[in-house]
């Protein structure tokens, strides 16, 4: 039965605070590892990315840049306002999945643990209107480098150093960006007591040459033999045992990397001109007795490195 008896009217207000709110971006896959040279498609979830499917002309269909435009960062978090160190290229709506999906392209880069970031600017009758989203909790990283082979330059390092060390691997990081560091270890002799010296030096000058696969570095001087490699890429190492080294302690034997051409990397051996002023003509044989054409007796040749190692080992 109605009657005015049974009939009443109210008036509710209804505010909407959240009609632009991205929310907290995720990513589609929870262990990505990107290249280092970019250009890998990377998918993120998240809310009111723009128009929906049904405004865009129903499900799978798309909208032009007139009407949303995305900038996707991504990097190491930073203090808020603090932009992050890269931009995704190339970010669309993924069709099928209404306004929630984007898909983009990575950037050349390295480093682990990167946070992601959505900023979304819808064009209208009333202008642009820009809406930015939380950081991501969930991170994505770039691969970790390899070193695989080191140039034919460490051969026969001099003493003194200076000279340029080629290194080959994957995903050693843009040319342009984050410079790569590098130090390396070498069996720098037995001191009196029979205690093995094994010294640690640091490359200089480290720069990627070409993009995500060779590096260079000046060698530092030095001495010493057997030397092992290790480079840092955004905060990654080439191998655990670079991750984990301790100074002063002996580098594995058998390291990932090998040398051009075979063999070992070592610094030049010294070598002997004069003694006391007089020509020293050095003749590689074990010490027998017999005189060399300038009348010294002759030396050893390891008799020979290990009194000099001491020597170019003291600070």
């Amino acid at each position: 039965v109605d009657s005015a008896d049974l009939t009443a009217s109210a008036t509710y207000t209804i505010t909407v605070t959240d009609v632009d709110d991205i929310g907290v971006p995720t990513l589609n896959n929870t262990n990505y590892l990107f290249q280092t040279k970019g250009q890998e498609t990377v998918v993120l979830n998240a809310k009111n990315l723009g128009p929906t499917d049904f405004k865009c002309g129903g499900a799978g269909g798309a909208c032009s840049d007139s009407d949303v435009t995305y900038v996707v960062s991504y990097g190491p978090a930073t203090a808020a306002g603090v932009a992050l160190a890269y931009n995704a290229t190339g970010c669309t709506r993924v069709a099928g999945h209404d306004n929630t999906q984007l898909s983009c392209l990575t950037v050349p880069g390295v480093g682990i643990n990167h946070v992601w970031e959505i900023a979304v600017t819808t064009h209208g009758s009333d202008g642009a209107k820009r809406t930015v989203s939380q950081r991501s909790v969930m991170t994505s990283s770039y691969r970790k480098p390899t070193l695989t082979t080191v140039g034919a330059s460490s051969k026969n390092i001099p003493t003194v150093g200076g000279v340029t060390l080629t290194f080959v691997g994957t995903d050693l990081g843009p040319i342009i960006g984050t410079a790569p560091s590098m130090f390396y270890v070498s069996n720098a002799g037995a001191v009196v007591g029979g205690t093995t010296i094994f010294q640690q030096y640091a490359g200089v000058g480290c720069k990627v040459t070409v993009d995500s696969t060779t590096i260079e570095c000046v060698a530092a001087p030095g001495v010493g033999t057997n030397v092992k490699y290790c480079l840092v890429i955004g905060s990654q190492y080439t191998s655990t045992w670079c991750e984990n080294y301790v100074t002063g302690a002996a580098p594995p034997n058998t390291v990932s990397h090998t040398i051009v051409g075979g063999g070992s990397s070592n610094y030049a051996l010294p070598t002997i001109t004069a003694i006391d002023g007089t020509p020293y003509d050095r003749i590689l044989s074990s010490s027998d007795g017999a005189t060399n054409t300038a009348g010294v007796p002759r030396v050893n040749t390891i008799m020979e490195v290990s009194l000099l190692e001491p020597m170019l080992t003291q600070d």
